[in-house]
């Protein structure tokens, strides 16, 4: 399953306010491995940085070393794909670590993404499959 920055960050933070619906959502998939994109991780270090420090930063970093997060190695094909989501969700606005988790999920044909963005119920895949947003 794909996850998005704000899952991680939610995870990593006891204060951040999605923390709990994060750890009950994650704690139904014990043996699922999430994946997440270089940008979605870029995402959530820096927010972790800002109201965590390094500790939540290492939290997350744990949870690549355990195997509990995956990383997407984007193809160099995908960053046209992303440009043109990007081009096609400006008025949402689509983000680029949104547009890199629409990529991975058509790439790898994964409809259903971990996230707390709303926007995602809008976008569709290249084959026009919406998207499965949890929880």
């Amino acid at each position: 399953m794909l996850c998005d920055a704000g899952p991680l960050v939610a995870l990593m933070l006891h204060t951040d306010h999605h923390h709990k619906a994060a750890v009950a959502f994650a704690l139904t998939y014990p043996n699922e491995q999430f994946i997440t994109t270089w940008s979605c991780l870029t995402e959530a270090m820096h927010l972790l940085g800002r109201h965590g420090g390094w500790r939540a930063q290492k939290a997350l970093f744990e949870m690549i070393d355990r195997e509990l997060l995956d990383l997407y190695d984007h193809r160099p094909t995908d960053v046209e794909r992303m440009e043109e989501l990007m081009a096609k969700f400006a008025d949402a606005p689509m983000d680029l670590a949104d547009a890199s988790l629409i990529t991975a999920a058509e790439s790898l044909k994964e409809t259903t993404i971990f996230s707390f963005d709303r926007h995602f119920h809008i976008y569709l895949l290249n084959d026009q499959t919406p998207v499965n947003v949890v929880p």
